[in-house]
């Protein structure tokens, strides 16, 4: 294992180029308000429920209220309580039954007297700390797990877990656990290896396998973030100033570095695990779409769109190599709408237009998942809410996941979807199995409204899972 060295100025660096982010964005603020939520109690070391339970239960709850607990204490109450709370405490208040518990549950807890029930087929699990996309990496969702980067600040030294969930299984696990000024940020899975960062080295990639638990240290160059893993690549962004900005690739087996594209303010990237590497970037003042293919690297940085756009997000299929993005392009479009690309050709489709935006595209077989904002008569970026949808690339069907809410970090592999969401049951991470809920069929197709004409829950990994 390499050394740990000082912390760095990373995170003063990255502030930077959020804020030429917000600059390129601002023209598709609308003027509509911004809901705030201030009943977000994630990581709450001492909640105080409308009930007085504070169960740690293992017991078999006869609630009146609809909690969703997964306690695990060894009492044999039958509460009567009338909250309306799904509990994420660990706090040890009384039960009406005169019972003292202690939660150890992993529900979160949003202390309403309007409880929203979870949607069948999803599951809620643990909370992050954080209302962005920090919660996880960009690639978080994929092969069976979403990966995550929990932060507890309820007491100093901040803590860091590093978590894995299997959508198969429903097992969550936590892999690394450390305290400031370690750290671990941007997390994103790819086959059985876990890529991430840790800022207080100044920057650097590690990687850490889901089975054996092994890490290592990737990259020791410094000014790194958000790395996405590949069979022989890691690539990863770097900011060292305006003038030594990119992303740069890591030959695994090798260990030499390369800079795929340089001088660029890097605002979204994306790698298809082979040989695909897109970017938006900022590069001479100028917002471009552009490729690197990794099995021709002597064809260096090469446009894949001239036309100037702002994006929000990109994403690859793993399986066909086809790009989606989510882009606003002058007299081209009047939000952000959906697109998609060829990356051999550079052949670009409209794949949907439609009012306010449509943005934070994921891509896995035949779905697309996004965050629509037209429900809201405004812009993403005017409100940050929007409902969590899906279309099918092939039929054009869409269907609505997730109700209108404020959602970061949206990942699809095969028929399940992940999520940090900031909403009805507090700060948390939801995960859902879209066949359980009726929106995608055994095929991996979306089924229109009147229902999929051959449901079949019980198949894990889908028909077409790439991506």
């Amino acid at each position: 294992m390499i050394t740990r060295a000082g912390r760095s100025s990373a995170p003063q660096v990255r502030i930077l180029v959020i804020l030429v982010v917000l600059a390129v964005l601002w023209v598709l603020v609308s003027a509509c308000s911004k809901d705030t939520k201030d009943n977000n109690d994630s990581n709450d070391a001492g909640d105080t429920d409308s009930d007085t339970d504070s169960d740690s239960d293992t017991d078999s709850d006869t609630d009146s209220d609809t909690d969703v607990d997964t306690d695990s204490d060894t009492d044999t109450d039958t509460d009567s309580d009338t909250d309306t709370d799904s509990d994420t405490d660990s706090d040890s208040d009384t039960d009406s039954d005169g019972g003292t518990d202690t939660d150890t549950d992993t529900d979160a807890d949003t202390d309403s007297d309007t409880e929203v029930p979870v949607p069948l087929g999803c599951q809620l699990l643990l909370p992050s700390n954080e209302n962005t996309t920090g919660w996880t990496g960009r690639e978080a969702v994929d092969d069976d797990y979403v990966v995550w980067r929990w932060l507890d600040t309820s007491s100093l030294p901040s803590k860091f877990h590093l978590v894995k969930y299997q959508f198969s299984t429903g097992i969550q696990e936590e892999l690394l656990y450390e305290e400031y000024p370690d750290d671990v940020d941007n997390p994103s899975v790819y086959g059985d290896v876990i890529s991430f960062e840790r800022e207080y080295i100044g920057g650097d990639v590690f990687q850490i396998g889901i089975f054996d638990i092994v890490e290592t240290q990737i990259t020791t160059s410094g000014h790194n973030s958000e790395p996405i893993g590949g069979e022989e690549y890691v690539v990863s962004s770097y900011f060292v100033d305006y003038d030594n900005a990119g992303i740069r690739a890591y030959h695994l087996e090798s260990g030499t570095e390369t800079v795929l594209m340089g001088d660029d303010a890097i605002m979204s990237k994306a790698f298809d695990g082979t040989r695909w590497v897109a970017a938006y970037a900022v590069d001479g003042g100028h917002d471009t779409l552009y490729k690197f293919d990794l099995d021709n690297p002597g064809l260096g940085k090469q446009m894949l769109d001239a036309t100037e756009v702002s994006s929000w997000r990109i994403s690859f299929n793993e399986e066909t190599h086809e790009l989606v993005g989510s882009f606003y392009a002058s007299g081209l479009t009047d939000g952000l709408d959906l697109f998609v690309w060829d990356p051999e050709t550079n052949e670009r489709t409209m794949l949907l237009s439609e009012p306010w935006d449509q943005g934070s595209p994921d891509y896995s077989g035949h779905l697309i998942t996004y965050i629509d904002s037209q429900v809201n008569d405004c812009g993403w970026f005017g409100s940050y809410l929007g409902e969590l949808k899906v279309i099918d690339r092939d039929t054009l069907v869409k269907r609505v996941i997730l109700p209108n809410s404020q959602y970061y970090g949206v990942g699809v592999w095969s028929h399940y979807i992940a999520a940090n969401n900031v909403g009805p049951w507090g700060d948390i991470i939801i995960a859902c199995d879209l066949e359980v809920m009726g929106i995608v069929d055994a095929s991996g197709h979306v089924c229109p409204e009147s229902g999929c004409p051959e449901l079949d829950g019980g198949v894990d990994g889908g028909a077409d899972a790439g991506g």
